[in-house]
C-alpha cells in the first residue's frame, strides 16, 4: 500500500512539475511521447485501477488534447486511449463535452 502512494505522489509531481509547466510545443511532445510509451503495457498510471495519479495527469492533459488534431493523437495512440477511458469515468468531471478520438464514428445510427 505504501508503494503505490508513493507512485502516486510521483506521478502527482510529475504532473505539477513537468506537464504543468511545458514551455513549448517540443516540450508537450517530448512528454506526451514519454507518457505514450509509459502506458503502452498499462491501462492506468499506477496499478490495475484509477487513481489520483490519473486524474492529475488528466486534468494537466486536458487542453493539451483538446488542442490536438486526429493526426496528433493518432501518434499518441496509448496516451489517447488511456485519456478517452479516463475522460468517460466517474472519475473526472463530465460536465465538458468529451474530447473526440475518432474521425468517423463507429455505429452509424439506424435508418427507421
Amino acid at each position: 500500500m505504501a508503494f503505490r502512494v508513493a507512485q502516486v505522489a510521483q506521478w502527482k509531481e510529475y504532473s505539477q512539475c513537468q506537464l504543468s509547466r511545458c514551455a513549448s510545443e517540443r516540450d508537450v511532445a517530448d512528454r506526451l511521447k514519454e507518457l505514450d510509451s509509459y502506458l503502452e503495457t498499462r491501462v492506468y498510471f499506477v496499478g490495475n485501477e484509477e487513481s489520483e495519479a490519473d486524474v492529475s495527469i488528466f486534468q494537466s492533459l486536458n487542453i493539451t488534447m483538446t488542442n490536438l488534431g486526429f493526426p496528433e493523437k493518432e501518434t499518441y495512440r496509448n496516451v489517447s486511449r488511456w485519456f478517452n477511458h479516463i475522460q468517460n469515468t466517474t472519475l473526472v468531471d463530465n460536465s465538458d463535452i468529451p474530447i473526440v478520438f475518432l474521425k468517423s464514428p463507429i455505429y452509424l445510427p439506424a435508418l427507421v
